[in-house]
């Protein structure tokens, strides 16, 4: 055999031969792979594969949640397996739902928005008392052509039908909800009155009245929440249907007014024990002794304060203490706004005379049929424009022809008409800074008794002796005592009442006469302040021992008094005896904390501005002041008493707030 025996290495051959020969034992290390940018472009890695954060040499699978080397034979291997491919598949169904669910989101938020804006012009509409709902087409009409590149202007539709349901099952429902939610942990007051509206329909409106906390704007212009009296709509019952015959000749009967009531708070699951306070007006209905809406309310509501509204009081004695007066008066007042209500000629007549003696070209206003305070208007206008009215009316009685005419220029004639409307001028302000003032936002029981009480005070010392109204006691005095009237010359009543001798109208009567019809002047202003005061004592109570001359200590004033005074009572348990359903009396725990801070605030220097605030305000500041250690320093203790509680106790008579029951 020919060739060559292959001869085995000898031993000691150097490594490198036996690497030429490729006998050599030592391996070459293998090169590592790196991530490549690229591949996460590759249609076979794209949409799984990702970098490992901080290692270069790994790869990661981010359907399988796996992490192997980043080599692409091995990341090739890994999207043939199955596993792979049904965790790819899962995947791509998944992202197909989620980019469907983002553009529902933005959808629904879209159409959150639109929902959004019609709520907002129908809550326009609705507030602005005097909007039609089919203005909310024409509304939305204008939108859409001042905002042509605002989908949610475009998008919005609003028809008459549409808005008033949005008013009365959104906005409505919802405020509902929120004010019932609201009255099941508050302690509140109800507010009723019954009318007939327009398609006369009998009703019942009853709203409520309950310290809540509200957005407002803070010194800094910033929104904070404070605590707040605020009066909200609660319910409008139809009190019979006019269908029913039977129903409406028993007519709107306290039973029924009561029930209608009470039924709003038990339909809605509202705690009897949360009832405070009642008002309504002084109506029989309402408030009469026996058989009224107050007296069931002293019954099945055990310690509820009942109370009439002072405003509606109020126009009451200015309306009964009216018909001492003459009725010329007041039919003159009537007459000269018949002239020229509907007559743009006479009006134009009469704003010649205007000019003529430099005033005001104003027009006359109307006495109103059911708010005698209206006349105080009447009277300010009629006595400005008093000069030019009388040479209108002396000028034009021939030429009008009017039965009217003449009687208005008789009255006017009269030497004494224009005096009643300067008394009229003086007196009446007297019930209309009252009725502004509780009229007003902020809560003002504090200072019913002392402004009724001043104003009382003020119309008794008119006609009787100063010194006597200074002395007596308010709830004892007689108005009708003549034997503390002080002669009928020394009676005041304005300025422009006194020196009634030397007046031009005056002067041109005899002597006789004048001091006749002086005398007859004042005797019937005399009667009319009598029959003021009469009606302000049979409504309103003065005595000191009422809640409302309790609950005055709480004003600003008194309670920052540095030391006790008459007005500053040394323990409040009186007032919370008075209204148990604030605070219960037997509650000694309770009380004492109350006193202990009432006795706190005599040691405490408020500032001036703080004094000055309302009342509401005041109280909120104090109640939020915080010691060092985070604790508030007059914490709230007047919580609700446990419901059941208060409905096991023995029924006892309603407290009245300083008015008596009598209508």
């Amino acid at each position: 055999m020919s060739g060559k025996r292959p001869c085995a290495t000898r031993p000691g051959t150097p490594e490198y031969k036996k690497k030429i020969r490729g006998e050599s034992s030592v391996k070459t290390p293998r090169r590592q792979q790196h991530f490549v940018d690229k591949w996460l472009t590759d249609s076979a890695f794209k949409g799984w594969l990702a970098r490992v954060p901080g290692d270069t040499l790994k790869a990661q699978c981010t359907v399988c949640k796996k992490t192997f080397t980043a080599e692409r034979g091995v990341l090739t291997r890994h999207s043939e397996t199955a596993d792979h491919k049904q965790a790819a598949a899962s995947a791509k169904n998944q992202g197909t739902l989620l980019a469907f669910a983002a553009v529902d989101s933005e959808k629904r938020k879209f159409d959150d928005q639109v929902k959004s804006a019609e709520i907002r012009t129908v809550g326009l509409l609705a507030e602005k008392k005097n909007i039609s709902f089919n203005a909310g087409s024409a509304v939305v009409s204008r939108d859409k052509a001042s905002f042509p590149d605002s989908k949610i202007a475009q998008a919005v539709k609003l028809e008459r039908t549409k808005a008033t349901n949005i008013c009365k099952y959104v906005i409505g429902r919802s405020e509902s909800e929120s004010l019932t939610e609201k009255l099941k942990t508050k302690k509140f007051s109800v507010i009723i009155d019954e009318s007939t509206d327009i398609g006369t329909v009998k009703n019942l409106c009853i709203n409520v009245r309950f310290v809540d906390s509200i957005e407002v704007l803070n010194e800094a212009g910033e929104p904070t929440m404070r605590r707040r009296l605020v009066t909200k709509f609660w319910k409008l019952v139809q009190v019979f249907s006019p269908n029913d015959a039977d129903a409406a000749a028993e007519g709107a009967t306290a039973e029924k007014l009561f029930g209608a009531m009470q039924s709003s708070l038990d339909d809605a699951q509202v705690p009897r024990a949360n009832v405070i306070g009642f008002a309504s007006d002084g109506c029989n209905t309402m408030f009469g002794a026996n058989n009224s809406v107050a007296s069931r309310m002293a019954t099945d509501y055990p310690g509820v304060t009942v109370t009439k509204c002072v405003c509606h009081s109020l126009h009451l004695c200015a309306s009964e203490a009216s018909k001492m007066l003459p009725n010329d008066i007041e039919e003159l007042a009537r007459n000269i706004y018949g002239v020229f209500s509907k007559s743009s000629k006479r009006q134009a007549q009469l704003a010649e005379f205007q000019n003529f003696f430099n005033l005001d070209v104003h027009k006359i206003l109307k006495p109103s049929q059911t708010r005698w305070l209206s006349v105080n208007a009447v009277v300010d206008r009629i006595l400005e424009q008093w000069p030019a009215l009388l040479n209108f009316f002396n000028l034009s009685a021939f030429e009008l022809g009017l039965v009217s005419v003449d009687k208005i220029l008789k009255t006017m004639m009269e030497p004494a008409t224009r005096f009643y409307y300067l008394f009229l001028q003086w007196a009446l302000p007297k019930f209309t800074e009252l009725n502004k003032t509780f009229q007003g936002d902020d809560g003002l029981i504090t200072s019913v008794h002392s402004e009724m009480s001043s104003t009382y005070k003020s119309m008794l010392s008119s006609y009787m002796d100063p010194g006597y109204v200074k002395r007596a006691d308010l709830d004892r005095v007689d108005p009708e005592d003549a034997s503390k009237f002080v002669p009928l010359s020394q009676v005041h009543f304005g300025v422009d009442m006194m020196n009634l001798e030397t007046t031009p109208e005056m002067s041109r009567l005899s002597d006789r006469d004048r001091i006749s019809t002086i005398n007859e002047l004042r005797l019937n202003c005399r009667k009319f302040m009598i029959k003021a005061c009469l009606e302000m004592k049979a409504r309103f109570n003065f005595r000191a021992d009422l809640v409302y001359a309790k609950i005055s200590a709480l004003h600003p004033s008194i309670a920052t008094a540095n030391s006790r005074t008459f007005d500053r009572p040394l323990s409040l348990t009186s007032l919370a005896v008075a209204v148990p359903r604030i605070i219960d009396p037997a509650d000694r725990e309770r009380l004492q904390r109350i006193d202990d801070q009432w006795q706190k605030l005599l040691l405490r220097d408020f500032p001036a501005d703080l004094k000055n605030r309302k009342v509401g305000e005041f109280w909120n500041e104090i109640g939020s002041i915080v010691k060092l250690n985070g604790d508030l320093e007059f914490p709230y203790h007047s919580q609700p008493p446990d419901s059941h509680e208060l409905a096991t106790k023995q029924p006892t008579p309603a407290t009245s707030q300083g008015l008596t029951g009598n209508a």
